[in-house]
């Protein structure tokens, strides 16, 4: 077994393999990747070779994602697949260790994943975080007491992309989860075009934005992002949604798993689901050193911890905090021991640590385990970005 990086066109054997496993199939996979071939130049993909024919492959998709109010890079790993042929030989495995290394070479400090089974991805050091969940109304319910203050622009994503781009910038940097893709990747959006709709103050300052496409007259609008960084922005996006009333039946949209849309409007009559097609995506810290500087609460805590996949985060740290943000040094007297799961969940903010012996995650005191709820305090964990 060898596995290297693929190079240049080498990238076409990747979406041979990926349509293989995850879309209809046989299909002219040569095409789909010229059309995307200039977007796929930052994305780094690996193969795993058998006698010198490739086996599997695994792609890192990069991304930027906001960790308790530190921007990181991330590692999105994606088109995971591997011929029936070669199954079961543990290619995939040599991969995903594989790409933890080259994630941290790269400066991704973190990694995030959907994954086809939960349980797969979790003997890599990935847990899982909430589903977002898919929301569904009548824009006939949407009933605003008062409106909102500003106006909305809208514009085709393919016209006006870098004020796209400026507002994401901006939204990442406003809350804990939130993520974007890179530039270059973003503009990956001109081969799927969606209208944007950009919501302004009175001051002319951006404060929403929502971006959707419309199957035609009497269909669906359907969201695939619904951003405001206040109540004023969102209340202006649905103002906008509204707008379509005698054009729409219903409007679909993405919530993140800690919002409460039934909250949103009185009589709305929102229905919730969840995406059936995928499990929870998952995340895992790759490079324990680079999570200094986040922002956390008080206190001060020493854990050992275990990570197999990733000897640099294995051993023994003392996490603090300085003018509220995180301190951590290597060493220190510990007063548990518990998986890189677990750091990576709390990190998330989606741990309850009393869960983790249950998971195999470790064993706590509750002395401890109120360290860490003091220094690192819950916080809604979501992913958006698709990939």
């Amino acid at each position: 077994m060898e596995i290297r990086k693929l190079i240049g066109d080498e990238k076409v054997h990747s979406f041979a393999q990926t349509t293989y496993a995850f879309q209809q199939s046989p299909a002219d996979y040569k095409k789909k990747y010229q059309e995307r071939k200039e977007f796929w130049e930052e994305t780094l993909t690996l193969g795993s070779y058998e006698n010198g024919t490739l086996a599997s492959v695994a792609s890192i998709v990069p991304l930027f994602q906001n960790i308790r109010g530190k921007i990181m890079k991330m590692g999105g790993v994606a088109g995971v697949a591997t011929y029936p042929e070669f199954r079961k030989r543990g290619h995939v495995k040599g991969l995903m260790l594989e790409s933890i290394k080259t994630m941290r070479d790269e400066g991704q400090s973190i990694s995030c994943l959907y994954p086809f089974r939960e349980s797969f991805y979790e003997k890599f050091g990935y847990s899982m975080l909430p589903q977002h969940c898919i929301v569904s109304f009548d824009p006939r319910a949407i009933k605003i007491e008062h409106p909102a203050q500003g106006s909305v622009q809208r514009f085709n994503v393919t016209e006006n992309l870098d004020e796209f781009i400026k507002f994401k910038q901006k939204y990442v940097g406003q809350g804990h989860c939130h993520a974007r893709f890179t530039d270059k990747k973003i503009h990956d959006a001109t081969l799927n075009p969606y209208w944007i709709a950009l919501a302004k103050d009175e001051n002319n300052v951006p404060v929403g934005c929502v971006a959707y496409t419309i199957t035609g007259f009497e269909g669906e609008l359907n969201v695939k992002y619904f951003h405001y960084l206040n109540a004023n922005g969102k209340y202006l996006l649905f103002e906008w949604l509204k707008r379509h009333t005698d054009q729409v039946k219903s409007i679909k949209l993405f919530t993140k798993p800690h919002e409460m849309p039934e909250l949103w409007l009185t009589d709305l009559k929102a229905s919730r689901s969840s995406r059936s097609w995928v499990p929870s995506p998952m995340a895992r810290i790759v490079d324990l050193m680079q999570l200094e500087g986040m922002q956390v609460g008080e206190g001060q805590i020493s854990l050992n911890i275990h990570d197999p996949q990733a000897s640099w985060n294995s051993g023994v740290f003392t996490f603090g905090s300085e003018n509220g943000k995180l301190t951590i040094e290597q060493g220190g007297s510990p007063t548990g021991k518990i998986s890189i799961h677990a750091l990576s969940a709390i990190i998330y903010g989606c741990a309850d640590p009393y869960d983790f012996p249950f998971k195999g995650w470790g064993n706590l005191s509750n002395d401890s385990i109120s360290q860490i709820m003091s220094l690192f305090p819950p916080l809604p964990a979501f992913l958006e970005e698709l990939f």
